[in-house]
């Protein structure tokens, strides 16, 4: 009996040990998708999973090669409310998303243009999200949809590539918040990957900055955003 017992136990332990240490490469493996759907590197701190919540730690997507700034955005936090069986099914409902304390790096060619760092890895996004192996026909009918996102904290540095490339620190935008919104077709984490970026980073680009723009370009000054042009870069998120 004592032999059974202890047989018993090694098992377990054996079991605690490769789950444990299974889960801590789970982080690198996301990263690695999320990294070539961008086409740049991407680390993930760790990921905590609960019934009804998941949680991503130190989230860091870095610029594009040749960008004067490293780092095109960092999540301190992120948290996604709906039970797990949810991303299981055809219709994926997301209760909540909050993202918490957001860093967003922000590089332009020159003022009055709207090529930016992040047009190439949203168009990266996008072309990928398209070409993936992975977006089986069984895919092609699924909906994602995200009752509430909302964004605390949210830090812009901005750089033009041309000129002194001096990085100017935009004020901080205390909270976003956004409703229903939905994709569909291709996988979930896909479609998760692209409906929170590209909405972030449509509210960011239309609505909060403009005023930040003409600040960081003419201090007190008056005259119309040089970034007029930004509406045409972000249409409605792809399948």
């Amino acid at each position: 009996m004592k032999k059974f017992w202890g047989i018993l136990i090694a098992v377990i332990i054996v079991i605690f040990a490769v789950g444990f240490f299974g889960w801590n490469y789970v982080p690198g493996m996301i990263a690695k998708r999320v990294s070539k759907m961008a086409k740049v590197k991407v680390t993930i701190g760790h990921i905590s999973l609960l019934p009804k919540k998941i949680g991503v730690y130190d989230f860091v997507m870095n610029n594009p090669k040749g960008s004067s700034i490293p780092r095109a955005l960092k999540v301190k936090k992120t948290i996604a409310k709906a039970p797990i069986s949810n991303y299981f099914k055809d219709d994926v409902v997301i209760d909540e998303i909050t993202l918490s304390n957001v860093y967003l790096g922000l590089e332009f060619e020159k003022a009055f243009d709207t090529k930016s760092n992040w047009t190439t890895i949203i168009n990266n996004i996008n072309s990928s999200s398209k070409s993936d192996p992975d977006s089986s026909e069984d895919n092609s009918k699924t909906t994602v949809l995200i009752k509430r996102l909302v964004i605390t904290n949210l830090n812009v540095d901005m750089v033009f590539r041309q000129g002194n490339q001096k990085v100017k620190r935009l004020k901080p935008i205390p909270r976003m918040e956004f409703q229903n919104l939905s994709s569909e077709g291709g996988i979930p984490s896909n479609q998760l990957t692209s409906l929170i970026i590209n909405e972030m980073m449509k509210d960011v680009l239309h609505k909060k900055l403009q005023n930040l723009f003409k600040e960081a370009l003419q201090p007190g000054g008056s005259g119309s955003s040089p970034f007029g042009g930004l509406k045409s870069l972000f249409g409605k998120t792809p399948e």
